[in-house]
């Protein structure tokens, strides 16, 4: 059984330029399977959090769509995930595109277009409302990246458009009592456990920068098909973390390929050691805004599953 949650921090950057978080996680349980979305919206995009959300929320929507037969096994069903999760991308392309999408970035007529006499309603500024109201809706202002992932019991689906990371480990409990240097009893602290654990890579998908370290792709660009990736994975798991690059300078070895096992292992036992907490509470404990803005100024956002 899974327990997930989830933690996003305003980046210090984004709060000094009056910028909202414009990270979106999302993590729903499907009949036999869990799903964890991130989605970071662009810093240069106006509705790049809208964009994040909406497409957080489209590839729920096409998930739950599909037949529990299906989510449940998602190794075995990759090719049916892969084009639902393609065909929600592609269309909420069209819908955006269309003008079928509101949202707090949708600009709407002003007031005194309602109130004010017919004679004034043809006047320089209706004429200009209706000028910008004709023009074609930007997808680039919705910019977002995306790490999705679907897991059952031990089969994961997982997709990938830009920066980001995801990692599925495999942590494995050693036997106490064969360790000579463990303590006993009351002694027997959170960091004596950690040296009972070892830690197995099973999958991965890492960051794909255009030519620059800080370019990157999007969903909203018109050839997020070529840049998309995704893979499955049939074996032993039982940690899931998927985080926006914000959280790339403490979770990421040096050699940017591996999750820095310590933050693994502490929060593997904190999830046994304190049951009564939730991931999220958790994570929340773990990664302070006090914390994070040490370290890096972009909003961070992570989703962790555990079983």
């Amino acid at each position: 059984m899974w327990k997930v949650g989830s933690v996003s921090i305003h980046g210090s950057s984004h709060i000094k330029s009056k910028k909202e978080n414009q990270d979106f996680v999302l993590l729903s349980e499907l009949t036999g399977s869990h799903l964890a979305v991130v989605c970071d919206g662009a810093g240069f995009a106006s509705s790049s959090a809208t964009g994040a959300r909406l497409l957080g929320e489209a590839l729920l929507a096409a998930l739950k769509d599909l037949p529990a037969i299906i989510t449940e096994r998602p190794h075995d069903n990759a090719d049916a995930i892969c084009d639902a999760v393609k065909g929600a991308i592609a269309n909420l392309h069209l819908a955006i595109i269309s003008g079928d999408i509101g949202g707090p970035d949708k600009k709407k007529a002003p007031v005194w277009r309602f109130i004010f006499p017919k004679w004034l309603k043809r006047s320089f500024h209706e004429r200009e409302v209706d000028i910008r109201q004709e023009e074609p809706v930007d997808i680039n202002e919705y910019a977002a990246t995306l790490l999705i992932c679907l897991v059952s019991e031990n089969q994961a689906w997982f997709g990938h458009i830009g920066d980001g990371y995801l990692f599925g480990l495999n942590i494995l409990e050693a036997d106490s009592s064969q360790n000579p240097d463990a303590k006993d009893g009351a002694e027997k602290s959170i960091s004596n456990l950690e040296a009972l654990l070892s830690i197995e890579h099973s999958f991965h998908s890492l960051p794909e920068n255009g030519e620059y370290d800080n370019e990157t792709y999007f969903f909203s660009d018109q050839t997020w098909n070529e840049h998309f990736r995704h893979g499955s994975f049939e074996g032993d798991f039982n940690f899931l973390v998927l985080f926006s690059d914000g959280a790339d300078k403490f979770l990421v070895e040096r050699n940017k390929q591996d999750f820095v096992g310590i933050h693994a292992k502490k929060l593997w036992n904190a999830s046994k050691s304190y049951g009564e907490l939730t991931v999220s509470e958790i994570l929340e404990k773990f990664y302070t805004p006090e914390k994070v803005h040490a370290v890096s100024n972009d909003d961070t956002t992570i989703g962790l599953l555990i079983k």
